[in-house]
């Protein structure tokens, strides 16, 4: 939780010795480990579900919607949130642009001679 409402942004493309020369290593393995927990949806769900408070300057605790820190951190590291999706989408479209996946058309009319046969 700390790390989605902190929400620590690391710079795209820095390589290992970049990022321990900067001192951001640690903030981004944790930034990706939060991502990984995420992208399971029970957890994601019971994420959006948090009451959270934060004590206020006049000694006051006020609640707090979460979903509101989620999004955020999820806007601002949507590229490694949906990075797998991406890449899975990619292989996808390579396959049938070389003639090897299936495309809508072929599953339609295999399913249309099942029913007629």
């Amino acid at each position: 939780m700390r790390q989605i409402i902190k929400n620590e942004v690391v710079p795209d493309g820095l390589n290992e010795q970049e990022l321990v020369a900067r001192k951001l290593k640690g903030k981004k393995k944790r930034n990706d480990l939060a991502i990984e927990i995420l992208r399971n949806k029970d957890i994601y769900n019971f994420f959006t579900s948090i009451k959270y408070y934060e004590w206020e300057s006049n000694s006051e605790l006020k609640e707090r919607n979460f979903q509101d820190y989620l999004t955020l951190f999820l806007a601002s590291h949507h590229r490694l949130f949906f990075e797998e999706r991406i890449d899975s989408f990619r292989k996808i479209e390579g396959r049938l642009r070389r003639g090897r996946g299936t495309t809508l058309s072929s599953l339609t009319l295999k399913k249309h001679r099942r029913r007629n046969s």
